[in-house]
């Protein structure tokens, strides 16, 4: 089974079979309307893996979601920027939930001049992705969506330019939230603990089936499993083991409930020595067998 394989995805093609996309243009899905996770990500009640850069910024209600195994509670003009290979779920989602949502691969505007420090903003997207921005700025990100919307109403010959230099415009406004320079006090021994974080849990997203020490993990990073250790459990509040357990364990919700594959070959797939040692580790983190959890 390929990388990944084990959650399904959450991307531009998902979003165009919904048939909330207004604006057809390559690379890019620009929901209609604000929606409700239920509506717009049904997948998602299960853990999924996102294949786009997607933009969720709350207009009313709240839920609680989870983001590469962190929770993260969304109300009123709550940002989540979810991007490629993070493992995403819906926890809960509250009556009368909306979100605007936009997904977009950088392609579409790689020909244009992206903002000069977008690889430091993506680090720390990775490390924090969700924010809740001041109403004014949000006002301002909700007025570029409605923009790149009206583009649609009518044909225009430049449409797709102007659409692409809109998404432009809503990407630099992103970025200066996450900027860096907000943070240009934070000491440079804690930049380096969340780097450390940041490619473990990096790490652990691509190799979760295969390995579950937290030594493997350790000496990718080029550091001690006691001092990975005490880096990640100071940031995160759980040890390396802890995460790595809660990965695995999250994966084989996801294809416990998401596919028809028998427990045995959900074992095998996780690389447990069999059903027998995968049912044991299961119980221990859930309190129930795994055919209890298919049952539920």
């Amino acid at each position: 089974m390929a990388k990944n394989e084990s959650f399904k995805k959450i991307g531009l093609p998902e979003f165009e079979k919904l048939g909330l996309n207004r604006i057809q243009i390559q690379g890019l899905a620009l929901l209609k309307r604000p929606v409700a996770f239920s509506e717009s990500m049904p997948a998602a009640t299960n853990p999924v893996i996102a294949s786009a850069n997607i933009l969720l910024l709350c207009k009313e209600g709240n839920a609680r979601v989870m983001c590469n195994l962190k929770e993260y509670s969304l109300q009123r003009n709550t940002l989540l920027f979810v991007l490629p290979n993070f493992l995403f779920q819906v926890l809960e989602e509250s009556e009368g939930f909306l979100i605007e949502c936009i997904a977009f691969s950088f392609d579409l505007v790689s020909d244009i001049r992206l903002p000069e420090d977008i690889s430091q903003i993506i680090q720390m997207v990775e490390i924090k992705p969700c924010l809740s921005p001041p109403a004014q700025q949000c006002s301002e990100f909700h007025q570029i969506i409605e923009l790149m919307k009206e583009q649609y109403h009518t044909p225009a010959l430049y449409r797709d330019s102007v659409v692409r230099y809109l998404l432009l415009a809503l990407l630099h406004k992103v970025s200066s939230w996450f900027s860096p320079r907000k943070v240009e006090n934070h000491p440079a021994a804690a930049q380096r603990d969340e780097e450390v974080y940041r490619r473990f849990m990096s790490l652990l997203l691509k190799h979760y089936r295969e390995r579950r020490e937290v030594r493997f993990y350790a000496d990718k990073l080029f550091i001690s499993p006691k001092y990975a250790s005490k880096i990640i459990t100071r940031l995160t509040g759980k040890s390396p083991q802890s995460w790595i357990q809660e990965m695995v364990i999250t994966a084989a919700k996801s294809m416990i409930k998401g596919s028809n594959m028998s427990i045995s070959q959900i074992a095998n797939e996780l690389n447990f020595a069999n059903q027998s040692f995968f049912g044991t580790f299961f119980r221990k983190h859930t309190g129930m067998s795994p055919l209890e959890y298919r049952q539920m």
